[in-house]
């Protein structure tokens, strides 16, 4: 019929029982987050809330340094107590210059209650700046 949904026909997203990463649950809600770091340092650019986890599904990082030196910026994720689990981007400079590069992660990476993602660099003379995109479902 006509406007009848049905498996042949079927055009939308259509969650399956313990398939995850791969699409937003119906009940899930957008992450899209930016964190900046000016010079040496580091910032958190989100955490992942108790009951909640997080699918990071694409990450952007801009970098522009004003000197030639061999410096890093990168973009990553920690665990609740600390610890690195996994990078989301890295860029590294011998000579002065402006770096933007995109990743997307497919399935989405997983973040779990606590965690969270940052952005550091390493140098005085660079800027850096981290957006990332994914969602939030319930644990």
């Amino acid at each position: 019929m006509p406007g009848e949904t049905n498996e042949v026909n079927w055009r939308g997203v259509r969650p399956v029982s313990g398939v995850r990463g791969i699409w937003p649950a119906r009940d899930s809600v957008r992450a899209n987050v930016t964190g900046s770091v000016i010079g040496v340092g580091e910032s958190v650019i989100y955490t992942v809330p108790v009951g909640k986890l997080l699918f990071i599904s694409g990450v952007t990082l801009g970098t522009g340094l004003s000197a030639d030196g061999d410096v890093r910026a990168f973009a990553a994720v920690r665990n609740a107590a600390d610890v690195f689990q996994y990078g989301l981007m890295y860029h590294r400079f011998m000579k002065a210059g402006q770096l933007n590069g995109s990743q997307p992660h497919f399935p989405a990476l997983e973040a779990p209650a606590g965690w969270y993602a940052f952005i550091t660099s390493d140098s005085a003379n660079l800027s850096s700046t981290c957006y990332m995109f994914g969602w939030l479902e319930d644990v």
